[in-house]
């Protein structure tokens, strides 16, 4: 209730989507996502090379950036341009808990570099934009399994109550278009069997009464008009998540309401904008659960930023405020963060060349923040760019359940040691360019981090060709590592794939069918203490098919054809073929 009263009361100025400038970024587009047949928001991770994606089901793939220390603090995930609450400091950090549905993505940035995003300084980050609706009601299903998998009549009786064969993903929507303007609720169900024999006794041994499923419903009630954007959402899931710190999976039962809305005002070189939001998140140990493990959790977030323009982006001054409070109620434990930030940002640039410098400022237990400084120059198709950044990130900053048990919470196991601030430089020398439908891009980047006991230096090398003609080839490859550093260190690097390519092709025989394919071939990766994970080399397919003016499509996604040994966790699922049959319509 209090979100809703709080999106009443802020809806009232125009927004736009806060994009900021991105080192090294990518988009993924809606026509990207529909060609390659995809049913869920982690598709996202799954084809950026820019991330990784950490899983042991396959339910959801939580975005790992090769940034500082991979793994030790979390991407930032906006939904256009403002914050977006995914789930509670202790719960994996993926992207099926954002409250948008996949028929509302215009595009996708991933950013790996600072910025200004969000309202403040920091990164990597993820920005899902949303589209407006094309038409008065939506209806979606999705159907997939994977090959030789008959869900867990495997193990089960399948006369016993609650034994599913099939998890079925369910969107729908209905629009509304007032003048000026448009509002639409959205609902997107989700229901995920975890089967793989590496993970069934822990899921198994975790549930009483049932075979412990994900599943549950997110709904949305969003609303634009003559710019302004405003999002709420509630949430109802029962979950089986991996906690690392508990080493298995823990029956939760997650239920969360969140408000957010944006607003700008021009006039004449001067802009002005910000965004206000409030999300609640309670967790629980369900009926059904038989561990004794009960976060007994309520977490209560607020964020508010502001910021003002002026002069044209290309040769303007910038300067924003922004402040977050979170505070955590337990049996045993209560507790409240409260983080305050300010930037500024100069910019100078023409179609020659330019640059830029952003500085930040963060308070909270102490003093951290950081700088950024880019310059880029173009001479006829190709341009140069040298960017490079230094951030101090503190503890106080950090919402994982490692960070909340360094101030006490203990129910999922003893209270660690306090860490002090996070601090990462980087240094970046790219070029681009091409000439008609071909496009080249590579880079060179070199990082220093400091991390508590993880400190030392890494690289990251990536090269790019795009053709944008009758088919459309990208092709991307990626070497990173750590050079030197402690144990914790390269422990962290050596989870990530060494190296990385992939091949994406799309073909468009006309303007309603598309053909997709991508390689991605991956290095072996080690994780101390858990294991080793194999190269694979993953071929996805897919096929979208738009009739009756446009009001249906159907989309068939193939992912790992070829049957590699794919894994994304030591102690996780080996995830074969998997086919996927999606159907839409619009009216």
């Amino acid at each position: 209730m209090t979100a809703l009263l709080l999106a009443g009361l802020l809806a009232t100025a125009p927004a736009d989507s806060l994009d900021a400038p991105c080192m090294g970024g990518a988009v993924v587009t809606r026509a990207d996502l529909e060609a390659s047949g995809a049913l869920h928001l982690h598709e996202i991770v799954r084809r950026a090379l820019l991330l990784d994606g950490a899983t042991t089901d396959g339910f959801d793939l939580a975005p790992v950036a090769g940034v500082g220390v991979p793994g030790r603090g979390r991407v930032r995930v906006f939904v256009d341009g403002a914050p977006a609450a995914r789930g509670a400091g202790i719960e994996p950090d993926g992207l099926e808990a954002l409250p948008v549905a996949l028929a509302e993505v215009a595009r996708v940035v991933v950013c790996p570099g600072d910025g200004i995003a969000g309202g403040a300084f920091g990164g990597p980050w993820i920005d899902v934009e949303t589209a407006p609706a094309t038409r008065h009601l939506y209806g979606s299903a999705s159907l997939g399994n994977e090959s030789g998998d008959p869900g867990p009549q495997r193990y089960l009786d399948p006369s016993l109550p609650n034994v599913d064969r099939w998890g079925p993903d369910v969107e729908a929507s209905a629009v509304a278009r007032p003048p000026g303007g448009e509002a639409w609720l959205a609902v997107r169900h989700r229901d995920f069997l975890p089967t793989d024999p590496a993970i069934f006794p822990r899921t198994l041994a975790a549930s009483v009464g049932r075979y412990p499923k994900r599943i549950g419903p997110v709904v949305t009630l969003a609303a634009r008009g003559r710019g302004l954007r405003a999002r709420v959402a509630v949430r109802q899931f029962a979950d089986l998540p991996f906690v690392p710190e508990v080493g298995r999976e823990v029956p939760l039962a997650h239920a969360s309401a969140q408000a957010t809305v944006a607003g700008a005002r021009t006039r004449g070189d001067v802009r002005v904008w910000g965004h206000a939001h409030v999300a609640r998140v309670d967790l629980d140990r369900p009926d059904w659960s038989a561990l004794a493990l009960d976060p007994s959790w309520r977490e209560n977030r607020l964020d508010a930023a502001l910021a003002a323009r002026v002069g044209r982006p290309s040769r303007s001054v910038s300067a924003g405020v922004q402040a977050e409070q979170t505070s955590v109620a337990a049996p045993g434990f209560e507790d409240a963060v409260t983080v305050g930030r300010m930037w500024a940002e100069v910019q100078h640039g023409g179609t020659a060349g330019g640059a830029s410098l952003t500085a930040a400022g963060t308070v909270a237990g102490g003093l951290g923040g950081g700088i950024r400084a880019e310059a880029w120059r173009r001479r006829g198709g190709l341009t140069v760019r040298l960017d490079g950044s230094a951030r101090r990130t503190l503890a106080e900053e950090q919402s994982d359940l490692s960070a909340w048990t360094t101030r006490g919470y203990d129910e999922f196991g003893t209270v660690a040691e306090a860490t002090g601030p996070s601090d990462v430089a980087r240094l970046r020398l790219a070029a681009s360019g091409g000439r008609g439908p071909l496009r080249l891009t590579a880079s060179a980047e070199g990082q220093r981090a400091d991390v508590g006991d993880a400190r030392g230096t890494a690289t990251v090398g990536r090269i790019g060709a795009a053709w944008h003609g009758g088919v459309r080839v990208r092709a991307e490859a990626r070497a990173q590592g750590a050079v030197t550093g402690t144990p914790a260190f390269t422990d962290a690097w050596a989870r990530l794939p060494r190296l990385r390519a992939a091949v994406d092709v799309t073909l468009r025989p006309d303007e309603r069918l598309a053909l997709w394919a991508r390689l991605d071939v991956r290095s072996a990766t080690t994780w101390a203490g858990l294991g080793d994970l194999p190269a694979a080399v993953l071929l996805d397919l897919g096929l979208s098919k738009r009739a009756w003016g446009d009001r249906l499509r159907l989309s068939l996604g193939g992912r790992n054809v070829l049957g590699a040994p794919e894994r994304r966790h030591p102690l996780g699922a080996t995830l074969a073929p998997r086919l996927f049959v999606r159907a839409e319509a619009r009216w």
